[in-house]
Formats: C-alpha cells, structure tokens, sequence
C-alpha cells in the first residue's frame, strides 16, 4: 500500500482536475485524488478553495506534517488528461520545488490510469521539465 506519509519525501503529489463542487470541494472521487482525500480529512475542501481562487495549478499544504501538492492533468474530471495541462503542472511544479528547496518529491505517473494516456507519450514530455528531485512512480 501507497505510504502517504513517508518521510523519505520533502512532498508527495496527488494528479487531480479543476472541477470544484458547489460547497467548494475539489473533486477527488477517483484514484489516487480518492486516496488523499480518503487519508487527509478536509483536503478535497482546502484544494477546492485554492482551485477556485486561483484557477487549475499545483498547490502545495502541509496537512498533519506532510507537503502535499495537487497536479492538474485534467480540466473536468470526465475527461481524458491533457498532456499540454500536464507539461504546465511539470513546470508549475518545479516552481513549487525550487521555492520550497524540496530534494524529494513522489509524483505518480500523470494522466496514465484514469486519464487514459500512456507512459509511452506521457514519459518523454515530463522528463523535458522535472529533474531527478522528482521521483515519479508507477
């Protein structure tokens, strides 16, 4: 099982979408976005807020001791992912990396379960963007 909270990581991404619901929750339903949401209490609603303020980005929160930064590679959640959202979230979040001096941060392999791309399309684009502080996983 996927350790949310593993302190081996500076910060942990979630892949997500830019739909809010009307009570001001972002839609996590699915997915890994299902397993934060279901581990952290609250966050569909502290994400939520930020997306509906600030548009569909990356974000980074500290919930209960962990950095957690959403990754958009969907504008609805009904669609496929988007690989041009999916290339901004890589440069949005090493903006975030060199911010915040992360050196490690997990990132699930984007847009490649639910959002029916493949790694054979999606690796190559992000591996133009992030460098080795970011460990994307399958």
């Amino acid at each position: 099982m996927l350790n949310l909270k593993d302190p081996s990581f500076d910060a942990t991404c979630f892949t997500s979408n830019g739909m809010v619901t009307g009570d001001g929750r972002l839609v996590m339903g699915a997915g890994i976005a299902k397993i934060f949401r279901d581990t952290f209490p609250g966050i569909d609603r502290i994400f939520g807020g930020l997306v509906k303020e600030h548009g569909n980005r990356c974000f980074m929160v500290t919930i209960e001791g962990v950095n957690i930064i959403n990754f958009p590679t969907k504008h609805d959640w009904r669609d496929d992912s988007d690989l041009a959202l999916i290339e901004n979230s890589c440069r949005q979040l090493m903006e975030l990396v060199h911010a915040h001096d992360l050196k490690k941060v997990r990132l699930p392999r984007p847009g490649c379960s639910l959002g029916r791309l493949t790694w054979e399309v999606v690796g190559p684009t992000i591996a133009r963007v992030l460098d080795g502080r970011v460990v994307v996983a399958a």
